[in-house]
């Protein structure tokens, strides 16, 4: 029989499309079932912040249906994606060019770049499509995952990113590198005891500024970097740089969070936050944990 490629193509995209489509049918049922069942209360806690909905609103519930199902299928998505090899995340989340430009002028000059982001349902994706035009880029991640978030960081692990959990060494290393002319990556919307006192969805809570310590410390330029959904598959990102304008470090991060807000609340059903930034109620034991342990937020923000 002669090989025919255009049947091969379409024969494999028949069978990636059957995949995506049952991934997401499942994905739509196990979201339901977990917030009707009482999961992600710290989800839920965030979520009436940003919609201004009190925490029994059912009009709550289905925006927390809604958030946990996007990052579900950001994880389908995923999986299909490193399936097809390195080059397919590349395909699959279109980087704005002058995001990219901007970030390879800075390291030209030799000024390192702490890339701070928030937790989107696609940063993954995001971050892996970065990692794939400068390889070099160091993440910083827990020091003490849980299990759904290590098998996560194998993959991520596998498909092109540095992933270094935060411990004295890795800070340290993030230091070097930034001295070096080289990235960092850092989330910036994550609960932190021993941070900053920010304000976030017009509510104040306490958030990292290790970032902008970091940037302060080796004159590093901060880039807010921002990932959106745009199908099925389809991905893109952009960077903004955040000036330091005379700010101190916590007005610093305090202008990072700022930027990520806006883009947070342009697409709040894209923004994946378990751990309650505001605790109010108690948590119902998670399947899926996101916590930063005390230790490791201390490290990082006394030294």
């Amino acid at each position: 029989m002669a090989h025919n490629p255009v049947f091969e193509l379409n024969y494999t995209q028949g069978i990636e499309d059957w995949i995506r489509r049952f991934g997401y049918g499942l994905a739509n049922e196990l979201a339901r079932a977990l917030v009707r069942w009482g999961q992600f209360q710290g989800l839920r806690s965030n979520l009436a912040v940003i919609h201004r909905l009190p925490h029994d609103s059912p009009e709550l519930e289905e925006r927390t249906i809604e958030n946990l199902l996007n990052a579900f299928v950001c994880y389908v998505d995923f999986l299909i994606i490193a399936c097809r090899g390195p080059e397919a995340i590349e395909a699959a989340c279109e980087l704005d060019p002058s995001s990219l430009h901007l970030i390879k002028q800075h390291l030209a000059e030799g000024r390192g770049v702490v890339l701070v982001a928030a937790h989107t349902s696609s940063l993954d994706i995001f971050m892996l499509a970065m990692s794939r035009h400068f390889p070099e880029i160091q993440a910083l991640t827990l020091s003490q995952p849980p299990l759904n978030t290590r098998i996560m960081n194998g993959l991520r692990g596998k498909y092109g990113m540095l992933l270094t959990p935060i411990t004295s060494a890795s800070l340290l290393s993030a230091y070097r590198r930034l001295r070096n002319g080289g990235i960092v990556g850092i989330a910036a919307d994550v609960p932190a005891p021993h941070g900053a006192q920010l304000s976030l969805f017009g509510k104040s809570c306490q958030l990292p500024y290790g970032h902008t310590r970091l940037a302060a410390a080796t004159n590093a330029v901060i880039v807010a970097g921002v990932s959106q959904r745009v199908g099925p598959g389809e991905y893109r990102g952009f960077g903004i740089e955040v000036q330091p304008n005379g700010y101190d470090e916590e007005g610093w991060a305090a202008a990072t969070i700022e930027i990520l807000e806006e883009h947070i609340m342009a697409r709040p059903q894209e923004w994946f936050m378990p751990p309650p930034l505001w605790p109010a109620l108690p948590e119902t034991p998670l399947l899926f944990q996101h916590r930063l342990p005390p230790a490791l937020t201390r490290r990082l923000f006394q030294g």
